[in-house]
C-alpha cells in the first residue's frame, strides 16, 4: 500500500515537474511490479483502497481547514485538484520518527 501510494504521488508530482521521492523515475515500473506480484483483481482492490484513503484524508482536511474557516472552500478545491494523491504528513512523520530514534 505504501509503495503504491508513493508511486502514485510521484507520478502526480512528475506531471507538474515537481521532485518527489528518490524512486520517482521508477514510479510506473513500481506500480507495474506491484500489479504483477498481486494480480489484476488485487491491484484493483488496492487502488480502490487508496481512493478511499484519499477521500478520507480530503474529508478530514476539509473538516479542519474549511469548516473552521482557515481557508475557503474555493481554495480547498484548488489545493485538492492539484494534490489528489497527497497523504498529509506521512513522509514527514517517518523522517521525524527516524530522527527521534537517533536521539534516544
Amino acid at each position: 500500500l505504501k509503495k503504491a501510494a508513493i508511486a502514485l504521488r510521484d507520478l502526480e508530482l512528475a506531471g507538474r515537474k515537481i521532485k518527489g521521492s528518490p524512486q520517482q523515475k521508477q514510479a510506473k515500473a513500481i506500480l507495474e511490479e506491484i500489479k504483477q506480484q498481486i494480480g489484476d483483481d488485487s491491484f484493483k482492490q488496492l487502488m480502490g483502497t487508496l481512493d478511499e484513503l484519499y477521500k478520507y484524508q480530503q474529508n478530514i482536511l476539509k473538516k479542519y481547514l474549511v469548516d473552521t474557516g482557515v481557508i475557503s472552500d474555493k481554495t480547498f478545491k484548488k489545493i485538492i485538484s492539484s494534490n489528489k494523491r497527497y497523504i498529509p504528513f506521512k513522509r514527514i512523520s517517518d523522517i521525524l520518527s527516524g530522527q527521534m530514534n537517533y536521539i534516544n
